[in-house]
């Protein structure tokens, strides 16, 4: 079976049966994003901001992209659109987000600690 990628851009989804299809059989629904050509490259290099350490194992979305920071801490994303945002995040820390134009470009992102709210935060709204 040979399926042919659309040469639109946007979600396209084809459904996968057996040759014994019908209710209750299985079948899958498979789906493909159809993007530009990825044209630049965003580094994103995370840092934990009160010890400037690096952060491995942190999610990074560039929608659709999305990406891990390494054991250097950095993530790798080629992007496509004009005007991009960016957004870090993982266990334990506040989310981080950056809006860039579309050029190669590295940034730095420091996240803080989520220690939660205390109790004085939850008094003083």
């Amino acid at each position: 079976m040979g399926l042919r990628v659309p040469n639109t851009e946007g979600v396209h989804t084809w459904e996968a049966t057996t040759p014994a299809s019908g209710p209750g059989l299985p079948h899958t629904d498979l789906g493909v994003r159809v993007i530009s050509t990825s044209e630049c490259l965003v580094a994103i290099v995370a840092r934990d901001a009160e010890h400037q350490r690096p952060v491995q194992g942190l999610r990074v979305v560039t929608h659709p992209y999305r990406a891990l920071t390494d054991e250097h801490a950095v993530a790798r994303v080629r992007v496509a659109d004009v005007n991009c945002r960016s957004f870090v995040s993982g266990k334990n820390y506040i989310p981080f987000r950056c809006d860039h134009e579309l050029t190669d470009v590295t940034i730095q992102a420091e996240l803080g600690l989520d220690v939660g709210l205390s109790e004085a935060d939850l008094w003083s709204s």
